[in-house]
C-alpha cells in the first residue's frame, strides 16, 4: 500500500477575484461602491463605463471616498481605454476630489485585495459642454427624502461655496433616526426628521462639506 501524503493546492489570487462590468448612459448620477455606506467586499475588480451625451466632457466629484490605503484603489480612464495606464488613481481618503475630464466617456475601475475593507465611495458624475468653461453650482441642492441613506453637500462642493447664502436641508425617513457623518464627527437625531441649516457670511469662503446620512434602528 502506498503511503498517503497531504495535497496542498495553491490557487492564483485571480481565482478568487469577482470581476464585474457594467455601463451607464445617464447624463448625471452617483456611483456607489458595493454595499455603500457599509463596507465593500474583498477581491473585487469592477469596471463601470459612464457615457454622457456627445459634445460634453465628464465631471467627477468625490462626495465621499475612503478605502484601504494603497491596497484598494479606484483607477480613472479618461476616454475609456483600459489597455493604457490609468489617467488618475485614488486610494485612502480622497473625499472632496474633483476631475474635469476631456472625454464624454470614462471608465472607473474599483479594485480591492484579499484583506481589509472600508466604507468605499460615492462619486457623482455630470456633463459639461466642451465649448463652455466649467460652471460650479451656486445653488442649494435639495436633500433626498424618505431614503435609507444619502449625501448632502454645500453649494459648489468641493469648490468654495458662495458668500451670503443660506441652505435648508430637511431629511426625513420612515425609520427612527439618522446618523450623519460630516468629516470627523457624527450626529444622531432623536426622531425621524432632521433639519440642517447652512449659512455663509459676506467675507471668506471655503470648500464646505459633504455629509453622509443613514437611517439606523
Amino acid at each position: 500500500m502506498f503511503p498517503l501524503f497531504p495535497l496542498l493546492l495553491i490557487l492564483p489570487t485571480s481565482a478568487f477575484v469577482r470581476t464585474e462590468n457594467r455601463s451607464v448612459s445617464d447624463s448625471s448620477g452617483v456611483l456607489f461602491s458595493p454595499n455603500y455606506p457599509d463596507n465593500y467586499d474583498d477581491n473585487l475588480d469592477q469596471f463601470t463605463t459612464i457615457t454622457v451625451p456627445v459634445g460634453n466632457s465628464v465631471i467627477l466629484t468625490f462626495l465621499d471616498f475612503f478605502t484601504e490605503q494603497d491596497y484598494d484603489h479606484v483607477d480613472i480612464y479618461d476616454g475609456g481605454d483600459t489597455t493604457k495606464n490609468p489617467d488618475f488613481v485614488f486610494s485612502g481618503d480622497a473625499a472632496g476630489s474633483a476631475l474635469n475630464l476631456t472625454s464624454n466617456i470614462v471608465v472607473i475601475r474599483f479594485s480591492t485585495d484579499m484583506i481589509g475593507v472600508a466604507r468605499g465611495f460615492a462619486i457623482e458624475w455630470d456633463p459639461n459642454p466642451k465649448d463652455k468653461p466649467f460652471q460650479v453650482k451656486n445653488s442649494c441642492e435639495p436633500a433626498p427624502k424618505n431614503s435609507t441613506f444619502g449625501l448632502i453637500t454645500s453649494p459648489n462642493f468641493p469648490y468654495n461655496y458662495p458668500n451670503n447664502i443660506q441652505c435648508n436641508y430637511l431629511i426625513t425617513t420612515t425609520k427612527s433616526r439618522y446618523s450623519g457623518t460630516p468629516g470627523f464627527f457624527s450626529v444622531n437625531s432623536t426622531g425621524s426628521s432632521l433639519f440642517i441649516v447652512f449659512s455663509s457670511d459676506l467675507q471668506n469662503s471655503y470648500s464646505g462639506f459633504s455629509a453622509l446620512f443613514e437611517s439606523i434602528d
